[in-house]
């Protein structure tokens, strides 16, 4: 069975920096070809922390996870420092045998996975 994974992030159009919003709108509809293309069940939850923890929440617990990775948006700006601390906890609460992975942009997210779910 292929692992699954889940990535946390912010949508392009929240990404604080504008000249990056194309960028990572690229770089996620790329990686909604190429990891599931290298074996893996891929999910995304991207969402806004302004609209509040449920979304999050609800994605963590609506399976088991294998990996979770949290993006880069999410710890990259200050502005985020809390929620990343609450989400970085939530993982842990609600996803406790997922291992916990990070990106440093959307194309590294399949990097992130093949490190800690190997196929």
């Amino acid at each position: 069975m292929a692992p699954s994974v889940l990535l946390i992030g912010l949508p392009w159009q929240g990404v604080p920096d504008p000249e990056l919003q194309k960028t990572v709108r690229e770089g996620l509809e790329k990686m909604d070809v190429d990891i599931p293309g290298a074996g893996y069940d891929y999910h995304t939850l991207l969402a806004d922390p302004k609209d509040g923890e449920k979304a999050f929440t609800d994605g963590l617990t609506s399976r088991k996870w294998d990996v979770v990775i949290v993006g880069f948006g999410l710890r990259g700006f200050p502005q985020f420092t809390v929620f990343f601390e609450w989400l970085v906890n939530e993982i842990k609460d609600k996803a406790p045998t997922a291992k916990i992975g990070f990106n440093s942009s959307p194309e590294s997210t399949l990097d992130s996975a093949k490190r800690l779910a190997p196929v």
